[in-house]
């Protein structure tokens, strides 16, 4: 049997001692995983942010929510 296909929809099976799951991520471990995925995302908002808006304008505006001087530039 296939253990990919065991995983996905909702379990909460009594002989299972991880609790309540689903689709593999259980009830305990759920919130950590939900946090990393936040982050991963913001990030890729933000490279996309900076490829479709310019180098220029992508530091610009990371300038501008740091709240350091808006030069454009980094490290200078």
């Amino acid at each position: 049997m296939n253990s990919c296909s065991d995983e996905g929809g909702c379990s909460n099976r009594k002989s299972d001692r991880a609790g309540p799951t689903k689709y593999g991520v259980t009830h305990t471990n759920g919130a950590p995983r939900r946090e990393i995925v936040k982050s991963v995302t913001a990030r890729l908002r933000c490279i996309r942010f900076g490829l479709n808006s310019g180098p220029y304008r992508a530091v610009n505006a990371l300038q501008k929510v740091v709240g350091v001087r808006e030069d454009g530039q980094v490290g200078v």
